[in-house]
């Protein structure tokens, strides 16, 4: 098996940029889904570890299907999951989230607006982070900011929903087939969890033979400046884990990266498929996790 050359974590933030031509085929994705009573997305998840001959260490997949259900005009849509295209067999894994609904509402475009419910989950993170407080296993200061932090619908939003956010978060943007876009992604460290901004590219092209389909290919990585800084996260993650006086292992190189690729259709006005590819690696092995949303099925029209 090939090894995949992808990297790991995701997040959102489009920063338009320039090219040397502004001439050529504009794009203008959007979603004609709102328009529908209800629609549905096949999610594969993949996660696997490499060694340093790249040889498979493990490979874990999972398949459920996102089950979008209009419940208000204009496009307000209530999202389950479950391990079947019909919704009849529930998510068996233990994750809380994974069994609560998303209530989001949609623009026009069919990017998304909000998270309806957000205060439901932001009351579950802020009961988990006061119970670590009373266990002493944060300070108080650190529960507060969190706090803090998590009474925003945004900032929620992108806790709970960060790759479904991506499957609709280029529709109502304008884009040029003959620039290769500077993009700006927030990439949160496997390490800390810290925040980091990776400057990358997105670029869009037309597939041979193709009239209708446009890929969007984009790419951020971890570079010079960030290296340093997730080396350090890396070796303090690592002396954390391993007891007093044992030796640790040396750390000689990081990397971090993620990449997304989108397939639109003009005709349709659908996102067909997205896949997003996040990998972390140490030294020569590696742990990726790599999500593709296929669209399934779709409803009829109000």
């Amino acid at each position: 098996m090939k090894k995949l050359g992808i990297s790991i974590i995701s997040c959102l933030v489009f920063f338009n940029a320039w090219s040397q031509s502004d001439s050529g085929l504009f794009v203008y994705p959007k979603s004609d889904l709102v328009q529908h009573k209800n629609f549905v997305y096949r999610l594969i998840s993949q996660e696997y570890l490499t060694n340093e001959n790249d040889y498979y260490l493990g490979i874990l997949i999972d398949t459920m299907y996102l089950h979008f259900e209009k419940i208000a005009e204009p496009a307000v849509f209530k999202m389950t999951r479950s391990l079947s295209d019909d919704a009849i067999v529930p998510v068996k894994k233990k994750d809380t989230f994974l069994h609560m609904p998303l209530v989001v509402s949609f623009t026009p475009s069919g990017k998304i607006d909000s998270l309806h419910n957000w205060k439901m989950y932001r009351d579950i993170f802020v009961s988990n982070c006061s119970q670590q407080a009373k266990m002493q296993e944060i300070t108080n200061t650190v529960f507060e900011e969190t706090k803090t932090r998590l009474n925003n619908e945004g900032y929620v939003r992108r806790l709970v929903m960060e790759d479904i956010n991506y499957l609709f978060a280029l529709n109502g943007d304008t884009f040029n087939m003959d620039i290769e876009y500077i993009r700006l992604k927030t990439i949160r460290s496997p390490f800390s969890g810290f925040d980091y901004y990776f400057q990358g590219s997105m670029k869009l092209e037309k597939p041979d033979g193709s009239k209708n389909t446009i890929l969007f290919q984009a790419k951020n990585e971890a570079g010079p400046k960030e290296k340093p800084l997730l080396m350090e996260e890396a070796k303090e993650s690592l002396r954390s884990k391993v007891p007093k006086g044992e030796p640790i292992s040396e750390i000689h190189s990081v990397g971090l990266n993620s990449e997304q690729s989108y397939q639109y259709n003009m005709a349709q006005q659908r996102m067909i498929r997205l896949t997003l590819a996040d990998v972390v690696a140490l030294d020569f092995s590696s742990r990726g996790n790599i999500r593709t949303f296929d669209l399934w099925d779709i409803g009829p029209i109000n």
